[in-house]
C-alpha cells in the first residue's frame, strides 16, 4: 500500500485523461461541433448531458455486479480499451463523413458519446475501489491532491493545444484531428494507470440476489445516511451550470463570430 510508483501512476492518469478530454470538451467545444455540422441545441444539450451524466445512469448497475470482483483491474483495462477506441472512431467518422453527410457524422458522434460516455460509468467503480486499496486514507488524500494540481495543468495545456489545432486545420478536419489526438493523450494515462498495482482484495462483498434488491438497499443507505444526502445535493448544485454552459458557448459564437 502506498506504492510510490502508484501515486506516479495515478498523477499521469489524472495529467493525461484532463488533457485529452478537454480537447474536446462537451460544455465548450462539442457544441461547436455539432452546430458546424447542423445540430440544433436540443442535440447540443443532449450530447453534453449524455457525456455528463451518461456514466452517472450507469453506476448502480456497475456496482451492483462488481461486488464479488476480487481485482478491478482486468475490467478497468478493458473499459481503457472501449474508450480509446470510441473516441478514436469518433475523429475518423467527422473526417470521412464530415459535411458530405452531416446527419450520419451527427449520428456517428452520438454513438461514440454513448460508448465512451456509458463505459466511463464501470470505470468510475473500478477506479474508486482500486485507489481505496493500494492508498491508506491519510495517503490518498495527499496522492489525489497531487493528481488534483495536475489535472489542472493539464487543462491550461489542453486549451493551447486544441486552440493550435483548431487554427492549423481547416474544419471539420480540424474537429476530427482533436477526438483522433485526445484518444491517443487519454491512451498514454490508460496505459500509466492500467500498470498499477492492484493487490487482491482478501474479502468481498455478498452480492443481493437481483439488482432491484440492490437499489432498494442503496435507496435505503442513502435515506439514513445524512452526510451522504449532503455530498449527493452538494455535486449536484456545483456542477449545475455545466447545464447552460454549451448554449453561453454558443451564444458567444453568433455575437463574437
Amino acid at each position: 500500500m502506498d506504492k510510490f510508483s502508484n501515486h506516479v501512476k495515478n498523477i499521469l492518469h489524472g495529467f493525461f485523461l484532463t488533457i485529452g478530454t478537454t480537447i474536446a470538451e462537451p460544455s465548450t467545444i462539442l457544441p461547436l461541433i455539432v452546430n458546424y455540422f447542423g445540430g440544433s441545441s436540443l442535440l447540443v444539450g443532449f450530447f453534453a448531458a449524455l457525456l455528463r451524466g451518461g456514466a452517472v445512469l450507469i453506476q448502480l448497475f456497475a456496482a451492483f455486479q462488481s461486488q464479488t470482483y476480487a481485482l478491478m483491474l482486468p475490467y478497468l483495462r478493458r473499459v481503457f480499451l472501449v474508450r480509446f477506441i470510441s473516441r478514436f472512431l469518433i475523429g475518423i467518422a467527422i473526417i470521412v463523413f464530415g459535411t458530405d453527410s452531416p446527419s450520419l457524422t451527427l449520428f456517428s458522434i452520438g454513438l461514440g458519446l454513448f460508448v465512451f460516455s456509458f463505459s466511463a460509468g464501470f470505470g468510475a467503480i473500478y477506479f474508486k475501489d482500486i485507489i481505496g486499496k493500494i492508498f491508506s486514507p491519510k495517503f490518498r488524500g495527499k496522492t489525489m491532491s497531487y493528481r488534483q494540481f495536475f489535472s489542472g495543468l493539464g487543462g491550461l495545456l489542453s486549451g493551447a493545444l486544441a486552440g493550435f489545432i483548431l487554427h492549423s486545420f481547416e474544419a471539420p478536419y480540424s474537429f476530427g484531428y482533436l477526438f483522433i489526438i485526445s484518444a491517443f493523450i487519454m491512451g498514454f494515462g490508460y496505459l500509466s494507470f492500467g500498470s498499477i498495482d492492484e493487490p487482491k482484495k482478501e474479502k468481498v462483498s455478498t452480492k443481493e440476489k437481483s439488482f432491484k434488491e440492490f437499489l432498494h438497499n442503496s435507496l435505503n443507505l442513502l435515506k439514513s445516511d445524512r452526510q451522504l444526502q449532503i455530498q449527493l445535493k452538494t455535486f449536484l448544485l456545483g456542477y449545475g451550470y455545466l447545464i447552460s454552459l454549451p448554449f453561453i458557448i454558443l451564444h458567444a459564437q453568433e455575437k463574437i463570430g
